[in-house]
């Protein structure tokens, strides 16, 4: 039997590897540890240090990061909105451009997997168990609630068009926008890792644009990070999973416990053991299977819901469902709700709201001393207002415009599935909504609130029929970055089975066609709903003095009372009788038990059959996303090996589900959500390296189409992010500057740039007397900044900051002038990004390509020059089954750092 350590594939792999990163340790001839202590230390203690901080203190730890994520979208909607809709311009791009033809392989290797095993596995590992879980719930809540729930997007005239709406916003979150963040990252690593030979974890996907930096520090702390995100999903998920789980076995069983702990502990254990063993055997016999059963099984509950029902109803919404959402994605996909958020301007932004995020002005530079506090003071004693700050901070609880999140999630949406799982809407009101199970308690000791004087600005939602401000924080903002979070274990996972297919089959196929087949399941479900509601609605207020005081549309809300519930449960006799043959007013049911409520109509015994058919789906596609988040975990801490040890697999299996049943345990669904929230913070960084990825392809692509540009141009003699191997190159070339005096010239940059501004301008234009003069007032903008944000003035800072950004335009202007005299690949955008966020090292990285004569290295490396379709080279890492002949390939470097290269870190 021939050792692992002495194939040529091992071998090859190591190549990869920073030896004094690699830990290797067998007892006989049984592989006992392969893994990157650097990364999976890391990446073990954010999880366990976030764990135990959930554990010591569940509710402060959701606070804090609940805070973080309604700062994030307070600030940077924009980016959010605006990055998203760039990804999808830039795939769709991809996809028809001569890129497409790409294929992630050889030119001659056929994909590994059939059609069918494909799509199962990456609907399974993306959003499967979400379908089920939201296809009824979230058109509802944008339908119809038990409290005030205006809404207008894209807008409405009659109930129709609400009904139409809610259908469109649904579509809209599941849609382009959902997947592309997915695809992005499954293209371009399964690029890096099919074409160029490189191990498949996320590092790599940053070759194109940093090359050897990432086998140091930079690479460690993406693959962790990618590691924590995953976890930290797939744990919340099966955490908040299971409660629905519980509750469909207690709809076959009332002697079952609604919500048990013991029961959920339980179901957490038996998922994890059997994603255990199905991560064991591996993706051909373990996921593969569990996903084909999945997807085949989810299909037949979806036919038998379209047959059972009214199908021409049900085709009908699908085909119109579709045709609304490609005539408003672009509109809609560009609203940043940016007259609702103008609101915030228009709140007291008092601290110490805990409670209530979002009634807290969160806008950097934008507080509450800016205008209302102004506006409040202002208005002192005159007529009608009295001392409305003073008035306002003594009634703080009676001036919040919204309850508290965490009790409505509580009681409404204490569950999440695998994928996007945002808390439902809340009330804009004054006062807590009425609950489908019990309203939530006042804080203690409040008073009631006084007659008068009346706040100082009025409710902008009665004002103006706007829809409530926080509204895109807790859903579209809320979806973006969570799917933006799963991309580094969704987008893994789809490129390790997608060998062998072109660019343009994966786009069509992992995003266009998950798309369709997601808008034909939430059809069905969604319009199951929207029925069930009106059939309640139109039955259940028949006999009401004012029908329309009972079903509001226009604000989407309906009185439960007046329908005849309470607590979720019928109490009139109409409501009874009604929901003895199966139809509820879903707006006032519970949001865990809708799914399993369309089920209702269709008699006991097949309701009961298709009740049991979606929780035992339920369970398996649980369980396929906890093995795939399994896999990623293992294969990111193992550096891209094929097959790690069975002990590691073991290790990050349980890791997810004991930190699930810790939480679950002793924080409860404050610890979950808790880190549920961290895992949306971290979508904002992750923001940024999917715009890297972007970048990241499109040179990749370039380079493999041997395009002139790319391939003359050279790199910068330093590269911007050197620092993270310590200023410190293996294969250091003559001339090169030393890590001291890199360390100098950077601590110049960002004291006296004018010193190295005048070597610059010596280098682009000759040496002449003026150039001295030029760079002083190149300069002048900089201390102006700095001396202006020292000035306590009110304002000041906006002065500056346009003297930044004069000064940061400035260097692009010189950075762009030595990227052309010196032949320097890169582009405009990217010295913008760099002089903005990185000066100091631009400054420093000019003035050495301006003194140092250092032999500047090609922008492609020498092994990349012949691409993989004209080469016999084999893929190494995560290749699966490699067939070429060549005993080995043109390696890279073990150690070492080659120039960066990048789009907003050009080197």
């Amino acid at each position: 039997m021939v050792r692992e350590q002495d194939t040529e594939e091992y071998k090859q792999f190591l190549t990869h590897v920073r030896p004094n990163r690699w830990i290797e340790v067998d007892v006989g001839e049984y592989r006992l540890f392969r893994f990157n202590w650097v990364t999976s230390l890391i990446a073990s203690v954010m999880l366990w240090g976030f764990g135990i901080a959930c554990l010591v203190d569940g509710d402060a730890t959701y606070n804090e990061f609940k805070q973080w994520q309604t700062w994030i979208t307070q600030n940077f909607t924009w980016l959010y909105i605006g990055t998203q809709d760039v990804w999808t311009v830039f795939l769709l791009y991809i996809m028809m451009s001569q890129y497409g033809t790409l294929k992630l392989g050889k030119k001659d290797e056929k994909p590994q997997y059939s059609d069918f095993t494909w799509f199962a596995m990456l609907f399974s590992c993306g959003i499967a168990v979400g379908i089920y879980y939201w296809g009824v719930s979230e058109p509802m809540y944008y339908y119809r609630a038990g409290y005030g729930n205006a809404l207008v997007k894209p807008g409405f005239q009659n109930d129709d068009q609400r009904a139409q709406q809610a259908m469109f916003i649904t579509f809209f979150h599941w849609g382009l926008h959902a997947w592309v963040v997915y695809i992005v990252a499954a293209v371009l690593l399964g690029f890096v890792t099919y074409r160029w030979n490189l191990p498949m974890t996320i590092r790599m996907a940053f070759y194109p644009l940093v090359g050897d930096l990432v086998y140091g520090l930079l690479g460690d702390l993406i693959d962790a990070i990618s590691m924590a995100c995953t976890t930290f999903g797939v744990c919340t998920s099966l955490g908040f999973g299971v409660a629905s789980i519980n509750a469909g076995f207690h709809r076959l069983n009332s002697n079952i416990p609604a919500d048990d702990q013991d029961w959920q502990v339980g179901l957490i254990l038996v998922i994890t053991c059997v994603a255990t063993i199905s991560v064991i055997t591996g993706i051909n016999n373990g996921i593969r299977r569990l996903s084909e059963i999945c997807f085949a099984m989810g299909c037949f509950i979806l036919i038998m819901f379209l047959f059972m029902d009214n199908t021409w109803f049900l085709l009908n919404s699908f085909v119109q469902s579709t045709g609304h959402y490609f005539q408003w994605v672009i509109q809609v996909g560009h609203e940043c709700d940016t007259w609702q958020q103008l609101n915030l301007e228009f709140q007291n932004g008092m601290s110490g709201a805990a409670d209530y995020q979002y009634a807290t002005n969160q806008l950097w530079g934008s507080g509450s001393e800016k205008l209302y506090d102004r506006i409040s003071d202002a208005m002192v004693n005159t007529a009608g207002h009295g001392t409305p700050r003073d008035w306002i901070a003594d009634n703080h609880w009676h001036n919040m415009q919204m309850t508290s999140a965490q009790e409505l999630i509580n009681f409404m949406a204490p569950d999440a599935p695998p994928g996007p799982s945002p808390p439902p809407p809340i009330p804009y009101d004054n006062e807590p909504p009425p609950s489908p199970d019990s309203p939530p308690p006042s804080p203690p000791d409040s008073p009631s609130p006084p007659s008068s004087p009346p706040p100082l600005f009025m409710d902008s939602t009665s004002m103006y029929d706007s829809h409530p401000t926080a509204w895109i924080d807790w859903w579209t903002i809320f979806y973006w970055g969570w799917w933006i979070s799963w991309a580094p274990f969704v987008g893994t996972f789809i490129a390790k089975i997608s060998r062998g297919r072109t660019i343009r089959q994966v786009i069509v196929g992992a995003m266009i066609a998950p798309i369709m087949y997601s808008f034909l399941a939430l059809g069905i479900l969604g319009s199951l709903g929207i029925k069930m509601e009106r059939v309640a609605e139109l039955v259940l207020s028949s006999g009401a003095p004012d029908p329309h005081a009972v079903v509001d549309y226009e604000n989407g809300s309906v009185d439960c009372a007046g329908l005849g519930y309470s607590g979720g449960e019928p109490v009139r006799d109409d409501a009874i009788a009604l929901a003895k043959v199966g139809y509820y007013p879903l707006a006032c049911r519970a949001h865990t038990g809708r799914i399993f409520d369309v089920t209702e109509p269709y008699g006991d015994h097949m309701s009961t059959f298709l009740q049991l058919a979606i929780i035992v789906n339920l369970i398996l596609y649980f369980i396929t996303s906890s093995d795939s988040g399994s896999w990623v975990d293992d294969s990111l801490s193992a550096n891209g090996l094929a097959n790690p040890p069975v002990i590691q697999k073991v290790y990050w299996a349980f890791t997810e589900g004991m930190l699930a049943i810790a939480l679950l345990v002793s924080g409860g669904s404050n610890a979950l959500s808790a880190m549920q929230a961290a895992s949306i913070c971290a979508g904002f960084p992750y923001t940024i390296a999917i715009c890297f990825m972007c970048t990241a392809l499109w040179r990749a692509c370039k380079i493999d189409f041997k395009e002139e540009d790319i391939m003359t141009g050279r790199k910068f003699n330093t590269g911007l992010l050197d620092g993270f191997e310590g200023f410190v190159r293996i294969n250091q070339k003559k001339g090169a500057p030393t890590a001291s005096e890199r360390i100098a010239s950077i601590a110049k940059g960002m004291l006296v740039p004018f010193m190295a501004l005048q070597k610059v301008l010596d280098n682009l234009y000759g040496k002449k007397g003026s150039n001295g003069v030029w760079a002083a007032i190149y300069s002048i903008p900089f201390y102006t900044w700095i001396i202006c944000m020292c000035l306590p003035q009110d304002n000041v800072f906006a002065i500056a900051w346009a003297c930044f950004m004069l000064f940061a335009f400035v260097l692009v202007a010189l950075r762009n002038g030595m990227r052309e005299k010196h032949h320097v690949y890169g582009s405009t955008i990217e010295d913008i990004c760099c002089a903005i966020f990185v000066f100091p090292l631009v400054v420093s990285q000019l003035e050495f390509q301006a003194t140092h004569e250092i032999e500047m290295d090609s922008q492609v490396p020498d092994h990349l020059r012949t691409t993989v379709d004209e080469s016999d080279r084999k893929v190494v890492g995560n290749g699966a089954e490699p067939t070429a002949t060549k005993a080995a390939v043109d390696g890279l470097p073990l150690t070492g750092v080659s120039e960066i290269v990048m789009t907003s870190v050009s080197a």
